[in-house]
């Protein structure tokens, strides 16, 4: 028997017993009832409006009540409820009336097609009709699934692309222009601290680590930490969230569903900081509600730090909003965030085999038909004992008129210097992709499919586009459009100007990679009434398609590098969205990852190949400097074998020193054959007119004490941060400092020598 024979008959075996366990489970478990399920959610409801201080949180917890009433006078009418379809779920009348007039089946997903109109409900009533009976259209017998896909969309792998722009919260934005100039390509003078490595310049991005000064701001585990560059000291952290550790022992039993608290990522100007958070809160444990649908709330924190004093930085105000973080900017003092929310406190259900999938899906379709406006739009407030405020009003919420899919969108502008009083809108849509400006954001919605249906015919897949503004009144709705294929990431999309957008497309569903994927550039603008997006240009670029990797706007042109294994990169001419341009393509030899715009037309493409030594394949860093004054050509290559770098997932790892035209990253070293892995290592790389010369640096361990050994448990006495990596090359006063898993270190600006080391040990 063969070792894929013996695995194919081991999965049936499993099958088998998987399927005799689960037939056991539901024969000896108590039957779930749909009214008991729909009371609990009511009961939550009834808690979480009493924490509203509004006349409309006292009407949400008398319906709320009047409802649990209803549905309890059902239960006890009734009895024990089946799973028949027709006896799932105690209901309000309306609700019924509703469920009643659906189709036996959901919106077949293949069917819908988008289209670039969104409407506006002047009350909460008739928001909450509207989403109603489109909700209850579009739910399915497992609810609404989840959202976003861990598959880069026509990407390759070996970039690592695709992952970076899904999940590191970064957005691609207008295009950052080229420059006549080393010193105003985005850096600074003499003496002067460079700040994160951005896409457009005056519009800053999170990041776990800033400089401002001679500070340095970043996160060790839950603690906010700043460091002195000219004491060469740590002058203090702040402890800013709660992790809990279920697994330590200790003497106390440990909570089994704690609350979490943890900073992520944070924004600086001035003595001003911004922590951006996540907070997981357990729900209490209600009788009635047996369902395990989500036993957490999950908030946004913000935290507002003043670092007037760096030795002692005091918290000035600390928010939390409902939902999740999709992206953030700061304009001077001015902060704008997208974040998205779910249904996540509705009694949905999902079935325990076919024969209870009608009940499924009826119980479902009436949980969202007796929802209320605070199920759909998320809350915000100042902690866990304080009164919550809604954050969107009805009457700013817009809705796409093809639904796309049940999570609200919601667009926040506020000060940085606090205290948080948001201006906000939403969207019901969700946000997959987006791009910002320093005025505009465009978000990029995909049409939701249950998985159980992802296996159909898309061939006409499409991707909606929707644009708001940011101004003195807050965001505002402009106008929404449609493209066909899939948005694959951030860098994907940008601003050309106010009235016109580009966007580049594959066309593939995001759920399946395809091995040839078609890749078009497309520009759409505002109609005359400016309620519209419409296409007015597209091409295929030259030598594109198959596969797709670093894209990037720069003013009017746009780069893209895909064809076979994204090794071949294409510019196109933007200048007139739609009569666009192709400027023709250059091999490259390897994938390119990340594209970052220098002086005089040029480029550099950062990504990596592979060397052969007989049979020995290698990795290896490649980075190209490209002369784009006509069709694209290489100048200059420079390439580090048995090498990677986190640069094509996270273009914060990217420095360029203007001033001394000096591009610096970390690099990880790989083993080679039977030779230990070398230590991590920087590359500062000159950029000359038509040369790259390389510096590497490796840095210095801080001794934090002996190293941990492999095969023994990790201690508090040992340092498991193994060999230091580097994350940033950060510029401060004008000189160049490592920033590594473990210390600050002082390079010399000339020679890239050692100069001081200031330890950083991780949070205890």
């Amino acid at each position: 028997m063969t070792g894929d024979e013996f695995d194919s008959e081991l999965d049936v075996e499993m099958d088998s017993i998987l399927r005799r366990g689960g037939a056991q489970l539901r024969d000896e478990a108590n039957a779930i009832d749909g009214n008991r399920v729909m009371i609990g959610s009511l009961k939550r409801q009834v808690h979480s409006a009493s924490r509203m201080n509004t006349a409309l949180a006292s009407v949400a917890v008398i319906l709320a009540v009047a409802l649990i009433a209803a549905v309890a006078a059902i239960v006890r009418d009734r009895g024990a409820v089946t799973e028949s379809p027709k006896h799932v779920g105690g209901s309000t009348p309306a609700a019924v009336k509703l469920v009643d007039s659906l189709p036996p089946q959901p919106v077949d997903p293949h069917k819908v097609k988008l289209v670039a109109s969104v409407a506006r409900y002047d009350t909460c009533a008739s928001l909450v009709d509207k989403l109603h009976r489109v909700g209850a259209e579009h739910v399915g017998s497992r609810g609404f699934g989840q959202y976003g896909y861990a598959t880069p969309i026509g990407g390759y792998y070996g970039a690592g692309l695709g992952y970076q722009r899904r999940f590191s919260g970064s957005a691609n934005e207008t295009a950052i222009a080229f420059s006549s100039s080393a010193d105003s390509a985005g850096g600074a003078a003499t003496g002067e601290t460079l700040g994160t490595n951005v896409i457009v310049e005056g519009v800053d991005e999170p990041d776990t680590v800033k400089a401002t000064g001679s500070l340095v701001v970043d996160l060790t585990g839950t603690k906010l930490r700043v460091t002195d560059t000219r004491s060469a000291s740590v002058l203090s952290t702040l402890e800013l969230g709660q992790e809990p550790s279920p697994g330590q022992d200790t003497d106390a039993t440990p909570d089994p569903n704690p609350t979490y608290s943890n900073p992520v990522s944070l924004l600086v100007e001035g003595n001003r900081v911004l922590v951006f958070g996540v907070e997981s809160v357990p729900r209490p444990a209600l009788p009635d509600d047996p369902s395990a649908a989500r036993p957490y709330d999950v908030y946004v924190t913000l935290t507002f730090v003043d670092l007037a004093d760096p030795a002692q930085p005091t918290v000035l105000d600390r928010a939390r909003i409902e939902g999740s973080l999709v992206a953030a900017r700061r304009v001077g003092d001015q902060v704008r965030i997208v974040t998205n929310s779910d249904l996540a406190e509705l009694p949905m259900v999902v079935p325990t085999g076919g024969d209870s999938v009608a009940a499924a899906l009826r119980q479902n379709r009436l949980a969202v038909a007796e929802s209320a406006a605070q199920d759909w739009l998320p809350d915000w407030d100042h902690g866990e004992s304080t009164q919550s405020k809604r954050l969107v009003d009805c009457a700013n919420v817009v809705v796409p008129d093809t639904f796309a899919g049940v999570q609200m969108t919601s667009l926040v502008q506020f000060d940085l210097d606090g205290p948080f009083e948001p201006q906000a809108m939403s969207i019901l849509a969700p946000s997959e992709n987006l791009t910002a400006n320093a005025t505009d954001v465009v978000v990029a919605s995909h049409v939701w499919v249950d998985p159980a249906e992802q296996k159909g015919d898309y061939s006409d897949w499409s991707t909606a586009l929707h644009r708001f503004e940011f101004g003195e009144g807050g965001p505002t709705y402009l106008a929404s459009g449609s493209v066909p294929g899939s948005v694959r990431d951030e860098f994907s999309l940008s601003v050309l100007d106010d009235r016109t957008i580009g966007v580049v497309t594959v066309d593939q569903v995001p759920w399946k990679d395809r091995d040839k994927a078609k890749v078009t550039v497309r520009t759409l603008s505002d109609t005359s009434d400016l309620s519209k997006l419409v296409e007015v240009g597209s091409l295929e670029p030259s030598g594109s398609g198959e596969s797709i990797g670093g894209v990037r706007f720069i003013g009017d042109r746009l780069l893209v590098s895909s064809g076979p294994l994204a090794t071949v990169l294409s510019a196109v001419d933007l200048s007139d969205p739609a009569n666009l341009k192709d400027l023709g393509s250059v091999g490259t030899g390897g994938v390119g990852e990340y594209i970052h715009p220098l002086p005089d037309n040029r480029v550099l493409v950062i990504g990596s190949t592979y060397i052969t030594h007989g049979k020995d394949v290698r990795s290896a860093i490649q980075v190209l400097l490209v002369d784009l004054n006509g069709a694209p050509a290489i100048s200059a290559t420079w390439v580090k074998e048995s090498a990677s770098t986190s640069v094509g997932y996270d273009h914060h790892g990217f420095t360029w020193w203007p001033q001394h035209s000096i591009a610096a990253f970390g690099i990880y070293n790989h083993s080679t054959g039977s030779l230990a892995t070398p230590p991590p290592t920087a590359a500062l790389l000159n950029i000359g007119a038509d040369s790259i010369s390389p510096t590497i640096v490796t840095p210095r361990d801080a001794d934090l004490g002996p190293k941990c050994k492999w095969d023994e448990p990790v201690t508090d006495d040992c340092d498991s941060s193994g060999d230091p990596s580097v994350q940033r090359v950060l510029v401060i006063d004008g000189q160049p400092w490592l920033y590594t898993t473990e210390s600050l270190e002082h390079l010399d600006p000339q020679s890239f020598n050692s100069l001081a080391l200031v330890p950083l040990p991780p949070a205890m």
